[in-house]
């Protein structure tokens, strides 16, 4: 640059300098060989002209700015010869301080590159020679490797734009003494790129300057090594034009150009998540672009074109690599160079998709309407009904595809996605809980053969239990017992039979042969269910006096009605009447034994009241809250026996009456139609141990809100957390706050769990099953199984079996491994509904085994980790220690 020592040492004394300490032992290639391996993005460049009035010979004195030739035939690489300093700071002091003696083009550092004059015109920055054929371009000093390595890729990059922007031809360096010479400053140009330190030893027209080189050397960088790094960008310029899902959705089409001379070209699917190769295709003739030899300007650039379609699998994100290469199968033997588009496009391939939009029970009969598009065509479609809690089949159905355009619309025109709808009516037997699986496949009768794929509706359950029987009618005349009703076994058997039975002994008083009534009622609420419509019993039968009595109905292959040759029974005891004595009075217990007087409501929580008086005296009394679609029991708590005046005087002074009300709250799940049970018992727990009654109330329903109070938002402490398990714990603690409060557990508890056994969704285990909580796949499990290496504690001192198949002697709490099988699930939503039901329905006896990790039990979270701990989910001693310190440390416990 002219005069630019004495310019550089006037703007050194404004910047402040750092100290450098580069090693100078880098090896030859270790710069580019970092940019290569490591992918540095070369930054783009700024245009920020207007400012340099002095490419205007009307402002310079009449000097002529054009290039020797009309156009730049070289670009010339200089730095601003101190340290320190900004890239503004440099820009805004040659603005406005030395433009009228020296400036170039442009400017850089290991972030920006920013052009200042028309590099269509001359700058003033290398000597008379330089300014005459050469682009001019400043580097700021950096101190880091790691910013070298930037700025020389952006450099690199952008001389060799200029390269091709200017048709000066491949990178070649002109040629330079090693001390500095005075020549004919009429030579024109033997190459088109050099250092200030080139031009300045080749022709010393004023002073003799060293810059880049001196500046490069702390970094073992030189002008050759520069050369082969502008090289690489000058002949690897290629693009990704287009980039679709295309076809049926198992295709893709891609489109774009790449230009390298290696032999043979291949495109390579990549996986984005890994960076690992999916599959590769060969382009065995390129198309032609001569838009792209146009703007290159290098000859047969032309022959660098793509246009394929590609097959790939469903459900992963991909981004196009393209090779050029020396070797036949697409391999690096023998020179291969290439150019990854993953910054230009990453593309989710097709995932099946599919939607349940209605699903309905009468009698037998599911009705189910959807579609399902798995992104290629199969020959058959089924649907099927699947048992819930096995996983396996219950029955199935063939149906055609429908026509479903605004499925079509909504998939964005893939071929043949308007044939996906599904319309199906399908039996199944009742009591069970299914859901709807459709399959489409290759095989006539529904099964895999010749290639199929299933779509699984398992968040959409549905339970087909229903009642098998029904007292309609008992009661008492003149000492004649009258009773109707119906009864369903489980088979079919020849006789019929009602039996009077003595309450207090249990001993039967009178039996009679009834014929099977019809009962259409019945067959429309079962379904066209084989014998359903035979189900009903009415008779009168003559009864002793002074009798407490219920009546059971027995269905027998025994002409004579008794056990032999196979029998089922179905009794009432709870349906009590008694046959009059000489001088009768109503006795207390002919009366009603209990009532719900309250049953309502509010914000998710049940508030009821009423009274039970039982046939004998009871320790305690629980309020269940039932689910009336299964029966199954969604929450219970403890209550003392209430004080009931008006039910003492009621039951005419009965011994105990007077205690008998229940009143209390209780919280409940969404969406839900429930009713109560009551349940006297000597259980401490309220289960069935010791003697208990139970007195439900079906008929009296209500049903929660689908909607609840917002969730709380929670408000972490996440010190120490990094980008990739922030941004998992983000993705997945809603879906844990929401099952937790619905199914009466602590929010913190399922998220201190799951980073615990997980290691924040980064463990293998996660990765590759998505199973969060460790389960292991006991003889219950249905679904897909996982192998791996686990850590076992010993139970007691004794010989094990190790993961090598040798038996070792432990003692007892010593850790060793073994192979075991885990659950694999199909989402991570899926092993957080296998979890809860792991929590809410595991058994211990008769009893729930996690009851004490329950919400409405435990009452804090501390006690919930004890329970679970206690429950023996984990073998770990300090497991609930460490579960709570994990809540308090990061704040899970916002979430409850």
């Amino acid at each position: 640059m002219k005069n630019r020592t004495n310019i550089f040492k006037i703007f050194g004394m404004v910047v402040v300098l750092f100290g450098i300490s580069v090693s100078s032992s880098v090896s030859a290639n270790a710069v580019n060989d970092y940019i290569s391996k490591n992918n540095i993005q070369p930054a783009s460049e700024t245009l920020s002209l207007g400012r340099i009035y002095n490419q205007d010979p009307k402002k310079n004195g009449g000097f002529n700015m054009d290039f020797s030739g009309g156009k730049p035939r070289m670009v010339i690489i200089h730095d601003v010869g101190v340290d320190g300093g900004s890239i503004n700071g440099s820009i805004d002091y040659m603005v406005g301080r030395t433009q009228d003696s020296a400036f170039v083009h442009s400017f850089v550092d290991d972030s920006r590159l920013i052009t200042i004059a028309d590099k269509s015109k001359k700058s003033w920055g290398s000597g008379a020679w330089g300014n005459q054929y050469g682009i001019q371009i400043e580097q700021m000093r950096v101190t880091t490797s790691a910013a070298f390595y930037r700025e020389i890729a952006t450099l690199a990059k952008w001389t060799a734009d200029q390269l091709i922007t200017y048709g000066m031809g491949e990178p070649k360096l002109i040629s330079s003494p090693n001390t500095p010479q005075k020549n004919n400053l009429s030579q024109y140009p033997d190459g088109n790129l050099a250092s200030h330190k080139m031009i300045a030893y080749k022709y010393n027209q004023t002073t003799n300057h060293v810059d880049p080189d001196e500046y490069w050397s702390r970094f073992g960088y030189d002008m050759s090594q520069f050369r082969d790094l502008v090289s690489y960008y000058y002949s690897n310029f290629g693009s990704l034009d287009y980039l679709a899902t295309s076809g049926e959705g198992a295709t893709i089409s891609v489109r774009g150009w790449y230009f390298n001379r290696n032999k043979y070209e291949f495109l390579f699917v990549m996986d984005a998540n890994t960076g690992r190769e999916i599959s590769r295709y060969q382009v065995k003739t390129p198309t032609i672009r001569q838009d792209v030899e146009k703007v290159l300007g290098i000859a047969g650039s032309a022959v660098s074109g793509f246009d394929a379609q590609i097959s790939v699998p469903t459900g992963r994100n991909i981004f196009i690599m393209s090779r050029k290469t020396n070797d036949p199968l697409g391999n690096t033997n023998g020179g291969a160079v290439d150019k990854s588009f993953a910054s230009t496009k990453i593309l989710a391939t097709y995932s099946p998709k599919a939607s349940l939009d209605t699903l309905s029970l009468k009698g037998d009969t599911i009705s189910t309407t959807g579609w399902y598009w798995p992104g290629q065509s199969y020959a058959h479609q089924f649907v099927f009904a699947m048992d819930a809690r096995t996983g396996k089949e219950v029955s199935r159905v063939k149906v055609t595809p429908n026509v479903r355009n605004d499925v079509k619309s909504y998939l964005g025109n893939l071929t043949n996605s308007e044939r996906s709808g599904f319309n199906a009516q399908i039996k199944v037997p009742i009591d069970q809980e299914v859901y709807i699986m459709v399959r489409r496949t290759n095989d006539s009768i529904g099964n895999t053969s010749g290639g199929s794929i299933d779509q699984k509706f398992e968040n959409r359950k549905l339970s087909t239990a229903k009642l098998h029987n029904s007292l309609d009618a008992l009661n008492l005349g003149n000492n004649v017992l009258h009773t109707s009703g119906w009864f369903l076994p489980k088979q079919n058997y020849k006789h019929q039979f009602v039996f009077v039975m003595d309450k207090e002994t249990g001993r039967e008083l009178k039996r009679q042969q009834v014929e099977r009534g019809d009962r259409s009622d019945v067959l429309s609420y079962l379904g066209d269910f084989d014998g359903s419509d035979k189900t009903g019993f009415s008779t009168s039968i003559y009864i002793p006096s002074g009798k407490n009595m219920y009546v059971m109905v027995r269905r027998t292959n025994d002409a004579s009605g008794n056990m032999r040759g196979g029998y089922e029974d179905m009794a009432y005891p709870n349906s009590v009447v008694k046959s009059v004595v000489s001088n009768p009075t109503p006795p207390p217990i002919s009366k009603l034994r209990a009532n719900v007087d309250v049953l309502l409501i509010d914000n998710n929580m049940l508030q009821t009241s009423g009274w039970f008086m039982p046939k004998q005296n009871y320790q305690y009394q629980f309020v269940f809250v039932m689910d009336k679609a299964t029966g199954r029991e969604l929450n219970r708590q403890q209550i003392a026996l209430g004080n009931r005046s008006d039910v003492f005087a009621y039951l005419n002074g009965l011994l105990g009456s007077d205690k008998t009300g229940f009143s209390t709250s209780i919280s409940v799940p969404s969406d839900k139609s429930m009713y109560v049970m009551v349940r006297r018992t000597n259980d401490v727990s309220g289960n069935m141990q010791g003697g208990y009654e139970d007195m439900a109330f079906p008929n009296s329903v209500v049903k929660s809100a689908a909607t609840t109070t917002p969730l709380p938002t929670p408000s972490f402490s996440l010190t120490g957390v990094n980008a990739t398990q922030m941004a998992w714990l983000n993705g997945i603690y809603p879906s844990i706050q929401k099952l937790a409060k619905e199914n009466d557990l602590f929010p913190s508890i399922m998220m201190s769990q799951a980073i615990a056994e997980s290691a924040w969704g980064q463990e293998d285990l996660a990765i590759k099953t998505n199973n969060l909580f460790g389960i292991q796949a006991d003889a219950t499990w249905t679904g897909a199984r996982y192998t791996a290496l686990t850590t076992e504690s010993a139970k007691e001192d004794g010989k094990v079996t190790d993961y090598t198949g040798k038996e070792i002697f432990v003692q007892k709490g010593q850790s060793y491994q073994i192979y075991a099988d885990f659950r694999k699930y199909n989402s991570q939503a899926e092993s957080l509904t296998d979890y809860v039901t792991k929590i809410k329905t595991t058994m211990n006896g008769s009893a729930y085994r996690y009851q004490g990790v329950w919400r409405s039990n435990a009452k804090t979270y501390e006690n919930a980790a004890s329970a679970l701990q206690s429950g023996g989910y984990a073998k770990d001693p300090h497991y609930a220690e460490n579960m709570v310190n994990r809540i308090s440390k990061y704040r899970l416990d916002t979430l409850d």
